[in-house]
């Protein structure tokens, strides 16, 4: 016997509101209880009893209204109340890493994660030209920042106009407000020799010079060149030789030389540009010989200036190499001495060494591989032995 038994069934209203299946058997009230109908009853289809809906007991009903009212007036009160609850001390310690962590993603989609978010833009670094010393202790400039630059109006076939005409680059130089201006910025960016930013300590300098058909205005040919030591210039640092001064004085033979067809125009820009210090000691050691510095006819050669009892001479198997080539550089000197070629390629500089063999020559293969068309590559030697030394130079350019 049950007093309440509508397990299963549907809620639709029964035809018999006096009689229930509750999923065993079927049951009748008779006005008191639930009591179990005659066994020979049939049970009936899945259907019908889903049909069937039992009878509530009339104080069963008033309690289960009363509860869905307390239930329904609870729900609204919590959803009207919109302050949280106090968190205790400890809940506030014990939370306080996630809610940073929490804090840290909680402006990010859920789709994306924190990396995602658009980077803050990245300055390049400022390229720090810091001055290379070269032959002799003389400062030459960074390659990277002061590679050198020509000025396109002069040429070979205009030096009469330009170069070689009286007056001519008093017409070109830039005001001195520029130069002062750019030799502050440049000395500020990484120029200031061993923290040296003094301007009264640096010339300036145009490293083509503009009497060899140097840019007048471009930055990559302007550099802070130290003034050397002298009542002149009584802030310069600079040890005699390894100075502005002593660059003058190549500039002036050269430009001598250019305007008097004894020395091709791009030659002698590319000895200055690549490393004046070598080209003095090439073409004025002992004293200035216009000699040194005359072209030669097919590969490019230098005369042999000495230092003790060594020569030193040199040539180039072919002056304009095809790319993926090889190149042997001709050097004649003493029989048994050390010969030390190093060529300065536009952005590297690569080193290679020989001994001399019983007739006193040597042959240095240099691979031209991916080398800066166009580009004039000079290629330095020296030889020793036995504590004499001489050097010399040569050049090619690729194609």
């Amino acid at each position: 016997m049950h007093s309440f038994g509508w397990e299963g069934m549907s809620e639709v209203p029964p035809a018999d509101p006096h009689r229930h299946w509750d999923g065993q058997r079927w049951l009748r009230w008779d006005g008191q209880q639930w009591s179990s109908e005659p066994t020979a009853t049939v049970v009936p289809s899945p259907s019908v009893a889903r049909r069937a809906w039992p009878a509530r007991h009339p104080i069963a009903t008033l309690a289960l209204g009363l509860i869905g009212l307390l239930v329904t007036v609870s729900a609204v009160g919590a959803a009207l109340s919109s302050k949280p609850p106090a968190p205790s001390a400890n809940s506030a310690l014990s939370g306080a890493s996630a809610d940073a962590t929490s804090a840290s993603t909680s402006t990010q989609p859920s789709t994306i994660p924190a990396s995602s978010t658009t980077p803050t833009p990245i300055r390049p670094a400022p390229v720090v030209a810091v001055p290379l010393v070269g032959s002799g202790g003389a400062y030459l400039p960074a390659r990277v920042a002061t590679p050198g630059a020509t000025n396109p109006a002069v040429t070979q076939a205009t030096i009469d106009q330009t170069i070689c005409r009286s007056g001519y680059t008093a017409t070109i130089r830039p005001p001195e407000s520029y130069t002062e201006a750019l030799k502050i910025a440049q000395l500020d960016g990484g120029y200031a020799i061993r923290g040296n930013a003094n301007p009264a300590a640096y010339e300036e300098d145009h490293l083509i010079p503009l009497e060899l058909g140097g840019a007048p205005r471009n930055p990559h040919n302007l550099w802070p060149e130290p003034w050397e030591h002298s009542s002149a210039h009584p802030a310069g640092f600079a040890a005699p030789g390894t100075g502005a001064q002593t660059k003058d004085q190549i500039e002036n033979l050269f430009h001598r030389e250019v305007c008097d067809r004894q020395l091709l125009l791009a030659r002698a820009q590319a000895l200055i540009a690549v490393n004046w210090r070598s080209a003095f000691n090439t073409y004025m050691a002992g004293g200035s010989s216009s000699q040194s510095a005359r072209p030669t006819s097919g590969a490019s050669q230098s005369p042999p200036p000495t230092t003790g009892r060594l020569a030193c001479s040199a040539s180039i198997s072919n002056s304009r190499p095809a790319q993926y080539s090889t190149v042997d550089v001709l050097v004649t000197t003493s029989p048994g001495a050390t010969v030390t070629a190093t060529a300065h390629y536009k952005t590297t500089v690569t080193t290679h060494t020989a001994t001399a063999g019983s007739s006193g020559r040597a042959a240095i293969p240099f691979r031209i591989s991916r080398a800066t068309s166009g580009f004039t590559v000079i290629v330095d030697i020296a030889v020793s032995k036995s504590g004499a030394g001489a050097s010399c130079s040569t050049s090619f350019t690729p194609q």
